[in-house]
């Protein structure tokens, strides 16, 4: 734990093996047509819940892409 406490707070991604932070996400990050989709299947499923994006990335064929967060 006491590693995990002096580690630097954000939001950070592994891009081509270096640590990049990165801006908080947020609501505009995600498309409104994804949102559309997923609340259509669940009205089809008839099930009583709500859906939530959790991240969107994107990687090029390039780089390698791990996601970190404290």
């Amino acid at each position: 734990y006491r590693w995990a406490r002096e580690q630097p707070r954000g939001r950070f991604e592994r891009i081509d093996e270096q640590v990049v932070a990165m801006a908080p996400e947020s609501g505009g990050h995600v498309k409104s047509l994804v949102w559309l989709a997923l609340r259509q299947a669940i009205g089809a499923a008839g099930v009583n819940c709500e859906a939530l994006a959790d991240e969107v990335a994107i990687a090029p064929a390039t780089a390698t892409f791990n996601r970190m967060r404290r």
